[in-house]
């Protein structure tokens, strides 16, 4: 054997032939690293990457409905409360004392009512910079997912590169063509949620700029 190397024994070989047949983590060889791979796929890259990540407000369409349904309700509400209240401070100039008294606690707690639906209000506009943060943080959980599954794949690139068994020559060289095709492949996606973070990133400073303003010109 060239260079006094040895020959890999049957069993190394037969790994050898299954990864050169498979994709993904079954294409790696090494019982150690496909079962790293696997349990990062598995585990951690699969779910994160499952949850949703768009972040261009054209994409977030059914969220950004609901919450403008919710504003519009709330400020009907506050309408028709805030017409109540005016009826009353009208009425306050020809009634009695003890009409008075009553009208004032009725007013008064309008007023509250009237502070509780601008809180909500903002509470439920502010509820779509939620949503990008949520998303944002979907991203980069599948991003970071998928940058360990890569180093695993260039950890068994790089030891594949250094089998010596002319036996396996041929083996090594799919396996290698099909591990850089898994690092592209999983490297394509992460441009993809960088570019996505960024959305997310520049979606939440405007809408944290100006709430209102937001809303309406996305309509």
């Amino acid at each position: 054997m060239a260079g006094g190397a040895r020959a890999a024994d049957p069993a190394t070989k037969s790994r050898f032939v299954a990864a050169a047949k498979s994709t993904g983590c079954e294409s790696i060889p090494y019982p150690d690293l496909f079962a790293a791979c696997k349990d990062l796929h598995d585990n951690k890259q699969k779910p994160a990457c499952k949850k949703e990540r768009k972040c261009a407000f054209s994409e977030t369409t059914a969220e950004r409905q609901v919450i403008q349904n919710k504003v519009e309700a709330k400020k009907a509400t506050k309408k028709v409360v805030a017409t109540a209240k005016q009826d009353k401070t009208d009425r306050l100039a020809k009634a009695d004392d003890k009409e008075k008294e009553k009208l004032r606690a009725q007013i008064a707690e309008d007023d509250q009512t009237l502070r509780q639906i601008d809180e909500d209000i903002f509470l439920i506009k502010r509820s779509i910079i939620d949503v990008f943060a949520e998303r944002r943080g979907n991203g980069q959980a599948c991003m970071d997912a998928r940058d360990e599954v890569i180093g695993v794949f260039r950890t068994s690139r790089g030891t594949l590169n250094t089998e010596s068994d002319p036996d396996l020559d041929t083996l090594v060289k799919q396996i290698v063509a099909l591990h850089d095709a898994s690092i592209a492949a999983h490297e394509k996606t992460v441009t993809e949620v960088v570019g996505n973070l960024d959305k997310c990133r520049r979606e939440m400073n405007e809408a944290m700029s100006d709430l209102d303003a937001y809303l309406a010109r996305k309509k």
